[in-house]
């Protein structure tokens, strides 16, 4: 019994601390980018860095605009939306904690100088409901 006792201990201490270290720290960043309308942007490049390591994570939205960088260690991050017609978008200062979950709506402004009458993401009808360049209904 003795022997059997020696054999177990150090296995069982070896299976508790395999399973205690399984729990994640990681946190995830998500949401959805969308024009000034509030239309998705499909195929957005997000690109979410490590503000203190530099260490960068590369994502693009799906064709709902929608996107999800999870095992992101935590720290605090810069997100930057880039995408062909539109101006880069960067927002800093984003703080993950371990095991957070944010959600963030990303509205992108049309590049300047866009002939907006030719865009199929916006319609100059639509332009006329925004306040401040942001559709009613959306926030940041």
């Amino acid at each position: 019994m003795r022997r059997f006792s020696a054999l177990c201990l150090p296995s069982l201490f070896l299976c508790t601390t395999i399973i205690a270290g399984a729990h994640s720290t990681d946190a995830t960043l998500s949401g959805v980018v969308v024009d000034l309308v509030g239309k998705a942007v499909k195929g957005a490049d997000i690109e979410i860095v490590n503000e203190a390591t530099g260490v960068r994570y590369f994502e693009m939205t799906d064709e709902a605009g929608i996107y999800a960088v999870t095992i992101l260690p935590p720290g605090q991050y810069r997100i930057q939306v880039s995408k062909t017609g539109f101006k880069t978008l960067i927002e800093h200062g984003i703080v993950l904690n371990v095991q957070s979950a944010l959600n963030f709506t990303l509205l992108i402004p049309i590049a300047a100088g866009l002939d907006l009458s030719q865009s199929s993401h916006i319609r100059l009808t639509e332009l006329c409901q925004c306040t401040r360049g942001q559709p009613q209904g959306l926030r940041k």
